[in-house]
């Protein structure tokens, strides 16, 4: 593939970009990263909300104590270059920032910092859009999240996610498409790499952001269902009151919405996707459709 990578300001073939094992971002598990997703619209391919995605990346960059050594604005420049050179139309966007030199202590000695981009078409990678029409078979996952008091929840910092690779490749073994995690106080926190929503016949419910990633395409679809005329209560969920519920999906950044057929072998509602998921489902192809005019046009930014 003839794709190019944004590294520390530069250029390069993205098969270039090399991380040592013995870097403290590699071997320490202290990186920091994003994925960003590029949607095509009748006025051109765009990121989907960008700024918000950059804004998180150095929240979490502040969390571990790194310091860029590039600005959001250039981030953001970079972005939009990195996606007309590879000509992407529809496709997710990965930056990272991690201690590149080798490191044998816990904290690093030579803090250098390395910043890195790779953007992807969806041809690129081999990904057809069909493959993300489909509906998941969901079972509770048997590890849970690390608690707010070990490392905040709000970061995307790589260490945290061997327990989403954990959590799935046991899923995996147990035929599940997905797994729900629970919080150390047994309330459901996430899926591995989305957020989780559930219905009622009368509104919608989600876990609160204490114990989870504040995801942005959970932002867009709370703020799309309000404007609907949906109720979206945030709010500690267990897994007993999965019951009481007749729908539920998964919010993620490159399917936006995924309904859930199953948890645990037993079917939620009549239907999947069930009416509020449809909708909002409906609602986010309609507003991408729309060429992003309107009250949502400042979610995307154009390549």
């Amino acid at each position: 593939m003839d794709i190019k990578a944004w590294l520390n300001g530069n250029i390069v073939d993205w098969d270039q970009v090399k991380v040592s094992p013995l870097s403290h971002g590699f071997s320490r598990g202290s990186s920091v990263f994003e994925v960003v997703g590029i949607v095509s619209t009748p006025r051109g391919p765009a990121y989907v909300c960008l700024d918000d995605h950059i804004k998180r990346f150095f929240r979490s960059l502040e969390v571990l104590g790194i310091k860029s050594p590039v600005a959001g604005k250039d981030l953001y420049s970079a972005f939009i270059e990195l996606a007309r050179i590879n000509k992407v139309h529809k496709g997710i966007a990965k930056l990272f920032a991690y201690y590149s030199g080798a490191e044998f202590e816990t904290v690093p000695h030579n803090p250098v910092v390395d910043i890195a981009m790779f953007c992807f078409d969806l041809d690129h990678l081999g990904i057809r859009d069909q493959e993300f029409i489909r509906f998941s078979h969901a079972g509770m996952s048997t590890f849970r999240k690390v608690p707010k008091e070990c490392i905040p929840p709000h970061a995307k910092v790589s260490g945290l996610y061997v327990i989403a690779y954990m959590s799935m490749m046991d899923g995996l073994a147990r035929g599940l498409d997905d797994v729900i995690m629970l919080d150390m106080k047994g309330n459901i926190a996430e899926g591995p790499t989305s957020n989780i929503f559930f219905a009622t016949r009368e509104c919608i419910e989600t876990p609160t952001l204490r114990n989870i990633l504040p995801g942005i395409t959970r932002k867009m679809v709370i703020d799309i269902a309000t404007d609907m005329g949906i109720e979206v209560i945030e709010k500690d969920i267990r897994p007993d009151d999965i019951a009481g519920y007749s729908e539920a999906f998964f919010t993620g950044t490159l399917e936006f919405v995924r309904p859930i057929l199953e948890i645990n072998g037993k079917k939620l509602g009549k239907s999947c996707p069930g009416p509020f998921t449809g909708a909002i489902m409906q609602e986010i192809h309609k507003i991408i459709r729309a060429g992003t005019d309107g009250k949502y046009s400042t979610w995307f930014a154009f390549i």
